[in-house]
């Protein structure tokens, strides 16, 4: 089974940052090239964005997880909302 990498953020737009960062550090890990680093940056700053902004109700603390994996051919994510408290793996 291919290594899934997970992080959670709380609903807070402010964990962009952190999230970008989390995704640098996975470059090896998942043999990213530069490009695709950015593009999977920029999308999934818009995914937790549109969620954050429009999919939870404001002020409820909720968690987004993140999950990305790659398998033979492909790159894989995934992204969630649950209510709870914040943690990464």
């Amino acid at each position: 089974m291919t290594a899934r990498h997970r992080l959670t953020l709380r609903s807070d737009a402010a964990e962009i940052v952190r999230m970008t960062a989390w995704i640098d550090d996975l470059r090896g890990a998942l043999d990213l090239s530069p490009r695709t680093v950015h593009a999977l940056q920029l999308c999934l700053e818009e995914a937790v964005t549109n969620i954050v902004s429009h999919a939870l109700k404001p002020g409820t603390p909720q968690d987004v997880r993140i999950a990305l994996w790659r398998d033979r051919r492909h790159m894989n994510r995934g992204e969630s909302a649950r209510h709870g408290g914040v943690s990464a793996a």
